[in-house]
């Protein structure tokens, strides 16, 4: 992989290539032409993007003349536009490759001439492994190229991904037990508290990660204008302390990992109520700007987001005034703990639609058919 962020690869990286010497390895391969629309050059590329994100994903370089592995020369390809060559890429991978992959990054570097240099970006895949259509063959990468994987290696790589998502749900597990003991950042009020987890899935990768930088990375607790904030043992929990007892605060872990909880205190006449308009709002502006952060720090998707809810026994769900107050109120569990929510790619608005079904869900528990503040297009329509 060519040792930069994509958006900064530029002509002299490119030349740098040449200059070097660099040779092809298991995250870097060149090709001269880009391939044609014939069925064998198509399947070729698919199935070097493909032998990237099941091994350690890695660049693809179009437009660069190697002899033997080693780049040395820069004659370019022609490219009528980007939209249009990554509308092709997009088609390509959709239809060609299962499960689906993320987003490929790309980028175009101009040359001196009209030619350019195309330079395709595959990131590891964490929902490996994948496999072309065509075939139905798994493909990894090595310092040779590409190869096909054996029997032992495809069975590797499903159990690598089922153990991933267990750790991660192990750890969600400890931080609600957390959360309902006490052992939270900031003391918390003892009432019934909603818990809101981003995870980004390399967190919890053996591969080596860079740690977040802490100092530039402060991120609100919920609906929150202001904040006090402290380190931890885990990372920087951002708080609003009031009477010695919060009832929100954000917790950032330096893997990527972010916490956010919120407390449901008791209505003035006694009423324990969680207000659905709110919650969801907030629930879903907070995931977007966790995941704006994971992005400005370079800690791509796939990201699982998990909603969880404790101690609310007895709590009624606050619907909107022209519904009323049906009374429903949560008698046979303490605790819901919804189904994760895969996000991949993260989306460029608020994320309301993806998280639909989850709110369906927690209506449910409630003795609702659905969630009310969702028109019949599936538009958010709640009110505060």
């Amino acid at each position: 992989m060519i040792g930069k962020p994509l958006d900064q690869i530029d002509r002299p990286t490119i030349q740098a290539l040449i200059d070097e010497e660099v040779t092809e390895s298991k995250t870097l391969e060149y090709k001269r032409d880009f391939p044609g629309p014939a069925p064998e050059d198509k399947k070729k590329l698919l199935r070097t993007i493909c032998a990237l994100a099941n091994t350690s994903g890695g660049d693809l370089v179009y437009g660069i003349e190697a002899v033997d592995g080693i780049a040395k020369a820069v004659p370019g390809i022609e490219v009528s536009s980007e939209d249009e060559i990554r509308l092709r890429l997009e088609n390509a991978v959709r239809d060609g490759i299962e499960p689906r992959l993320g987003q490929l990054g790309l980028k175009l570097v101009p040359l001196a001439s009209n030619q350019c240099v195309l330079v395709i970006r595959v990131e590891k895949s964490w929902g490996s492994p994948h496999r072309l259509k065509s075939d139905g063959h798994f493909y990894g990468r090595n310092s040779a190229g590409t190869y096909q994987l054996d029997i032992a290696e495809i069975r590797q790589g499903f159990g690598a991904s089922e153990t991933i998502i267990e750790k991660i749900r192990n750890f969600i597990a400890g931080r609600l037990l957390a959360i309902r003991s006490g052992e939270t950042p900031v003391p918390i009020h003892k009432h019934g508290s909603m818990a809101l987890h981003v995870v980004p899935v390399s967190a919890f990768s053996s591969d080596i990660r860079k740690p977040l930088n802490l100092k530039s990375t402060q991120l609100g607790p919920f609906d929150s204008r202001g904040w006090n904030s402290k380190f931890t043992l885990e990372g920087l929990a951002t708080f609003n302390l009031h009477n010695q007892e919060n009832s929100t605060y954000n917790l950032t872990f330096r893997s990527g990992v972010v916490e956010s909880v919120a407390v449901f205190q008791p209505c003035s006449d006694g009423t324990l109520c969680l207000p659905a308009s709110w919650l969801e709002r907030n629930v879903v502006l907070q995931t977007k700007e966790v995941l704006d952060l994971l992005a400005k720090e370079e800690i791509g998707p796939p990201y699982y987001v998990f909603l969880s809810f404790v101690r609310i026994r007895g709590y009624e769900l606050g619907r909107e005034n022209n519904f009323g107050r049906a009374g429903h109120t949560l008698q046979d569990r303490d605790s819901i703990v919804l189904p994760e929510i895969a996000i991949d790619p993260a989306p460029s608005e608020a994320p309301y639609s993806i998280f639909q079904p989850t709110f369906d869900m927690l209506w449910n528990a409630f003795g609702y058919e659905k969630c009310f503040n969702y028109d019949n297009g599936g538009n958010w329509n709640g009110n505060d």
